[in-house]
């Protein structure tokens, strides 16, 4: 994704390696959806935890409050994933993504790219370099 041109975006977490909390207690979901239809499973609430700054107990740094008045409650792997862990793991995700977005900001092409409509069959891609087909 951050080697294509235009406008990118990283979702809460993602740069973290965060995995989506799927086991939530029903009594922690706060997503309107997951009201409006009775089905946790629709909510968004597992992929919107806070995210871990620090330590090795929730609230993980990202709030002084005890974790039980955190308005949904982090897992304890979220300590693996704390922005304080992966700073000083060269290897982390968190410094993939940093380098990741340094290497974009570099590439000209991919700051300000000059797209174009390409002529091709029908169900296929097609790049300046040649065309592949395109499973449907």
């Amino acid at each position: 994704m951050l080697a294509l041109p235009g406008a990118t975006f990283l979702y809460q977490g993602e740069e973290l390696g965060l995995p989506e909390v799927t086991d939530l207690p029903p009594e922690a979901l706060t997503d309107p959806i997951v009201a409006a239809t009775g089905d946790p499973g629709k909510g968004r609430d597992g992929c919107r935890v806070p995210l871990p700054w620090a330590g090795e107990h929730a609230p993980f740094g990202f709030s002084d409050a005890p974790a039980h008045r955190v308005w949904l409650p982090q897992p304890p792997s979220f300590a693996r994933h704390s922005v304080q862990r992966q700073r000083d793991d060269g290897e982390s995700s968190w410094h993939f993504y940093r380098e990741a977005l340094h290497l974009r900001r570099s590439l000209a092409p991919l700051r300000d790219p000059a797209l174009s409509w390409l002529s091709a069959p029908h169900h296929t891609w097609s790049s300046a370099g040649g065309q592949a087909s395109c499973a449907r």
